[in-house]
């Protein structure tokens, strides 16, 4: 399998696990070339594993090898330890869905956002989910976004909050003005995600065209 005819690169990355590092990654890879213009973030999966250190794989688009080497260069001068996945069938092709597994995690909840695929729509939703003046407090557990190339994507994010907060927490997603489900009793994060328990069909939370 060809990525994509050479226009992304498939790594692996290796973050801390502390509060803004997932978003700092973002940025270092979405602004890293040397004309500083918003590079394209095509796959970003995390999945929390321990209180230490995390591990994303992502792709981005790049215009050749010599500039997808030129980036790797930057991301580890950054301080990234950077495995690039490149030359990786098994992870290319399988290993990419399948990464993070179950986690044991005590109130967590897990929710699927569509928006609308344009320039900056993946930029403009990390910054309100991780808006510093949101009403309750989460952990962002789980993240997985794909660049399919259709009008519309969605992002899948899991995230810790105490159940006295979960009322808030909704009141919070409907300022984002994207489409969201909550899918806490999907049957596939039951069973491979998390501990296994009945499903239930997804429900529609709000309909937002604050992006459209």
């Amino acid at each position: 399998q060809i990525e994509r005819k050479k226009s992304e690169k498939l790594v692996a990355i290796k973050i801390p696990e502390i509060p803004g590092a997932f978003k700092q990654l973002y940025y270092d890879l979405a602004y890293c070339n040397v004309k500083n213009t918003p590079r394209s973030i095509t796959e970003f999966s995390y999945r929390f594993s321990d209180d230490s250190s995390a591990y994303i794989v992502l792709s981005f688009g790049i215009t050749g090898l010599e500039d997808a080497s030129t980036v790797l260069k930057l991301l580890k001068i950054k301080g990234y330890e950077v495995q690039d996945l490149g030359d990786n069938e098994m992870a290319k092709q399988h290993a990419r869905y399948l990464g993070g597994g179950r986690a044991t995690l005590d109130d967590e909840v897990l929710y699927r956002f569509e928006f609308p695929e344009r320039p900056g729509a993946l930029e403009d939703f990390l910054n309100f989910m991780s808006d510093e003046d949101r009403a309750v407090p989460y952990n962002v557990t789980m993240f997985h976004y794909r660049n399919r190339g259709s009008l519309e994507n969605s992002v899948l994010v899991g995230m810790q909050i105490s159940r006295e907060n979960k009322e808030g927490l909704e009141a919070f997603l409907d300022q984002l003005g994207f489409t969201y489900f909550e899918e806490t009793d999907n049957l596939v994060y039951k069973q491979f995600l998390c501990h296994a328990g009945d499903a239930e069909p997804p429900v529609i939370k709000r309909s937002g065209s604050k992006f459209y």
